[in-house]
C-alpha cells in the first residue's frame, strides 16, 4: 500500500500570494504602504479643498494677478495629488503608474511654459485640455483600486 494522503481542511490556499499561507511582514507592510499613501492623498485633498476656496476668493476679488497665483497654486497641487494617486497604484501595477507619471511630467512642464508666461487664458485652457481629462483618468484608475482592495478586505461569505 501507498503513503497516506493527507487532504487539508478549510478554503483552497493560494500558493502564488501566499505560499506558507501566513500573514507575514510583506503583506503587512504592503498594507502599511497603502496607509500611507492614502493619508498623503487625504492631505493632499484637505489642500486641494483650502486652494479651492482661494481660488474663489481670488476670483471674487477681480485682481487677475491673485487668480492667476490662485489657480497655478490650485493646478500644482493638483498635480502633486495624482503623483501621490500613482505611487497609491504603483502598489498594484507598475505599468499604470508608470504611464501617469510620464503624463504627470508632460502636464507639468506645458503648466511650467505658462507659468513663465503668465497668461491666465492659457491656463484656463490648459485647465480644460489637459489638466481635467488627465485627472479624471488618474481618479478613475484610483477608484478601481480603491474599489478592489475594498472587495478584498470585505468578509466574504
Amino acid at each position: 500500500m501507498g503513503a497516506r494522503v493527507r487532504i487539508p481542511s478549510g478554503p483552497p490556499q493560494s500558493i502564488i500570494t501566499n505560499p506558507y499561507n501566513r500573514k507575514d511582514a510583506f503583506f503587512s507592510s504592503l498594507t502599511e504602504d497603502f496607509k500611507k499613501v492614502e493619508q498623503e492623498i487625504g492631505r493632499l485633498r484637505t489642500q486641494l479643498d483650502d486652494l479651492s476656496r482661494k481660488r474663489y476668493f481670488a476670483e471674487t476679488s477681480g485682481d487677475k494677478e491673485k487668480v492667476f497665483n490662485a489657480r497655478i497654486d490650485l493646478a500644482d497641487s493638483a498635480l502633486r495629488n495624482c503623483s501621490a494617486i500613482s505611487d497609491y497604484i504603483r502598489k498594484v501595477s507598475k505599468s499604470i503608474a508608470s504611464e501617469i507619471d510620464a503624463k504627470n511630467e508632460i502636464v507639468a512642464q506645458s503648466l511650467g511654459a505658462i507659468k513663465k508666461a503668465r497668461n491666465l487664458d492659457a491656463l484656463q485652457t490648459w485647465y480644460t485640455e489637459e489638466l481635467a481629462p488627465f485627472w479624471n483618468k488618474v481618479e478613475q484608475e484610483w477608484d478601481i483600486i480603491a474599489e478592489m482592495r475594498e472587495k478584498e478586505k470585505a468578509p466574504s461569505g
